[in-house]
């Protein structure tokens, strides 16, 4: 189990917009958005935060901050005996709610011991945040799994990715990680894989023309089915079916 020392604890308001340029520090940092919300840029990657999501970024990852107009914001430092990866989650139950709130009540009243008392409350949050984590990812297998068979039913029609990650109550970033963690290619991937195998097979067992296999198959239109055709197969649709 690890052993949780609290640096700082503090609430933040923000009657404007503003921004925290890039920067690293050698300790752990939460931010919650508990009002309004912000942009979080970790590593190069965008993270909304505010909603019931939170992001804790490791020592000596740089990142950077947006907090949007009128935003309150949380903000935890602590240390760690044992590493901690990324996280960005989103506080389904409200857990994480109360105990930040529980935290800050703490903090803003310090009596003897209080210092002790907000590493044990940061330990109890992270029992919620790692029983979460599970729970969001095995909730999100199931899910991706029927997805998985909705666009092998409809590849061939114009699919909305983000409308999956809207259905799995998760950011796009995270359905994508997800979706590649199960079939092994990026949902984009995986479409344009199964319109092109059912374009091969139209080749070679049917006489329709280049463009209508474009089409049947769900591409923009028969330019774009030949390049990505080639790409994949290293010969034109064309040459594919003089062979």
């Amino acid at each position: 189990m690890p052993n949780f020392t609290m640096r700082y604890i503090w609430k933040e308001e923000y009657p404007h917009e503003y921004y925290y340029p890039n920067h690293d520090h050698n300790f752990y940092e939460m931010a919650y958005y508990p009002v309004g919300t912000g942009l979080l840029t970790a590593d190069g990657k965008d993270y909304p935060l505010g909603d019931g999501y939170f992001a804790i970024v490791p020592p000596d990852m740089t990142h950077c901050e947006t907090q949007h107009l009128d935003a309150k914001k949380v903000c935890i430092g602590f240390y760690c005996n044992e590493k901690l990866p990324f996280i960005y989650q989103k506080d389904y139950s409200q857990k994480v709610h109360r105990i930040v709130s529980e935290m800050l009540k703490e903090r803003n009243n310090l009596t003897y011991n209080s210092w002790d008392f907000l590493g044990i409350k940061l330990g109890e949050m992270f029992i919620y945040i790692d029983r979460n984590k599970h729970t969001n990812n095995k909730a999100a297998t199931s899910i991706i799994g029927h997805i998985i068979i909705e666009v092998e039913n409809n590849y061939n029609k114009r699919i909305s990715l983000k409308k999956y990650a809207t259905q799995l109550n998760i950011s796009y970033d995270y359905f994508r990680h997800k979706f590649k963690e199960i079939t092994g290619e990026s949902p984009q991937e995986y479409i344009t894989n199964k319109r092109l195998e059912a374009a091969l097979n139209m080749l070679s067992s049917t006489t329709l023309s280049c463009s209508e296999i474009a089409e049947n198959c769900g591409f923009s239109n028969s330019a774009q089915f030949s390049k990505m055709f080639k790409e994949k197969y290293n010969i034109s649709p064309r040459q594919y079916r003089k062979n």
